[in-house]
């Protein structure tokens, strides 16, 4: 809307509420003149995030459609999502808490749902979890 009311033009400053401030098209923004602020979670200057971007590139089209985009920085909430459960589990596993859900551990679509036994103890282990 900023661009069709004419406000994007030298004189306008913007803050764009966005995590992913690579994923908006800003091209009237820069033509106009307008002054753009945004946020970019994920820092492509970091080493992790380079050798991620190369093995993207080198992706087949065919075979992963989509790849010809970077990804976007909800793909990097993912992983650390699952980067922080797959710690946790790691992080039980060493404490020996048993994490199977062998014997009356219920069913899993139950309704009401049945709890895991190691919930707790699996919600304390992601509280703890740190990632670099």
């Amino acid at each position: 809307q900023i661009v069709s009311v004419g406000k994007h033009v030298k004189g306008y400053h913007y803050i764009m509420a966005n995590l992913g401030f690579k994923d908006i098209n800003l091209e009237r923004f820069m033509h106009g003149g307008a002054n753009v602020t945004g946020f970019q979670l994920v820092d492509f200057s970091n080493p992790m995030v380079i050798k991620l971007m190369q093995r993207w590139n080198k992706l087949d089209q065919r075979e992963y459609p989509g790849s010809d985009t970077p990804p976007k920085y909800t793909s990097a909430l993912t992983y650390d999502g699952v980067m922080v459960m797959a710690e946790a589990f790691r992080n039980l596993r060493r404490q020996k808490v048993d994490i199977s859900r062998r014997g009356n551990a219920g069913d899993c679509l139950a309704n009401p749902a049945a709890p895991w036994n190691q919930g707790v103890d699996m919600e304390i282990f992601m509280f703890s979890v740190r990632l670099r």
